[in-house]
């Protein structure tokens, strides 16, 4: 079974806060990067109308977290260190987001990603940066 589907599977069986990311679509996920798509529905949205930024940093955060997963080496799921995001535009209802992280370098049990969520007309909305602690590798 592709790691993909597999990862969807286990991101919609959490519960909790997680429910916020149940309808996230990972479409790739390997050596630490992944690519995944998400639509803005009317839940998502703030009193202005656009996506709310506490579901945009939501996304960065778990986004890069399933690329860590994703690495055979850091199984492990692990703490978050620092985010940050910059908004640049605003996500709107029924755009479709792509979201894309790539694992910069692991350097003394430190992860550092870097996410880009991206709109339908691929236009740069947002930026994140992830910094993650690593548990002592198990093998």
């Amino acid at each position: 079974m592709p790691q993909a589907v597999i990862l969807n599977r286990t991101l919609r069986s959490l519960g909790g806060f997680f429910k916020n990311v149940h309808r996230v679509n990972i479409v790739k996920a390997d050596q630490g990067n992944c690519h995944a798509k998400f639509t803005v529905t009317q839940g998502d949205l703030n009193p202005m109308g656009d996506l709310h930024d506490g579901l945009a940093v939501t996304l960065v955060d778990t986004i890069s977290s399933i690329g860590m997963v994703s690495c055979p080496e850091w199984r492990e799921p692990s703490p978050t260190v620092n985010i940050s995001v910059l908004r640049i535009k605003s996500a709107k209802l029924g755009d479709e987001l792509t979201i894309s992280s790539k694992l910069l370098k692991i350097e003394n049990r430190m992860a550092y990603m870097d996410v880009k969520i991206f709109n339908t007309d691929n236009e740069l909305l947002a930026k994140g940066e992830h910094a993650k602690l690593l548990s002592e590798n198990k093998e």
